[in-house]
């Protein structure tokens, strides 16, 4: 009878964790982690279970148009106990943008948007670049739009590495000019 229960143990044990799926554009991705780094990810990916994702926001300049835009754009449905982490320069600011473009939140360092404490926005949000005034920029810089459901989150992380990186890179590469 132990060795029954037991085996029943382990069995659920493994099929918790397989709730764990990310879907690219309707395809199964083929593990538990996604790192967004371009736009080589089309399509809405669905989100379950503890999974996590990493979106890494970046600007691109259109020179066609001579204006900075989002890299690329994310669009997101999480569920369960999913963890999305939107990591970006430190010197960049967002906004939450909700309820048809009728109201707006603030993004600070270790934000979190999740269905506990935002429960009327978290069922669909768009997440806008706020550019500095005087950078030509695109009308929309929408930069990710989400939908969270049960108790996933979105975590906005800002990191000086990426900032500190490239002042050590200009350093590096004038010294050796």
């Amino acid at each position: 009878m132990r060795k029954i229960i037991l085996m029943m143990g382990v069995l659920l044990f493994i099929g918790g964790s397989a709730n764990a799926e990310i879907y690219v554009g309707g395809e199964l991705y083929s593990e538990n982690t996604l790192n967004i780094v371009d736009s080589s990810y089309e399509g809405f990916i669905t989100v379950t279970g503890d999974s996590i994702v990493n979106i890494y926001y970046a600007d691109y300049y259109n020179e066609i148009y001579d204006h900075y835009q989002p890299a690329f754009g994310v669009e997101i449905g999480a569920r369960d106990t999913s963890i999305i982490n939107f990591i970006y320069p430190d010197n960049y600011n967002f906004t939450i943008w909700y309820d048809g473009f009728g109201g707006s939140l603030p993004v600070y360092a270790g934000f979190q948007m999740n269905t506990i404490d935002y429960p009327t926005i978290a069922d669909g949000f768009n997440v806008l670049r706020d550019y500095d005034p005087g950078i030509p920029h695109v009308l929309t810089p929408i930069a990710g739009t989400f939908e969270l459901q049960d108790s996933a989150e979105v975590n906005f992380i800002p990191e000086p590495a990426t900032v500190l990186l490239l002042g050590l890179g200009r350093l590096f590469l004038r010294r050796r000019s």
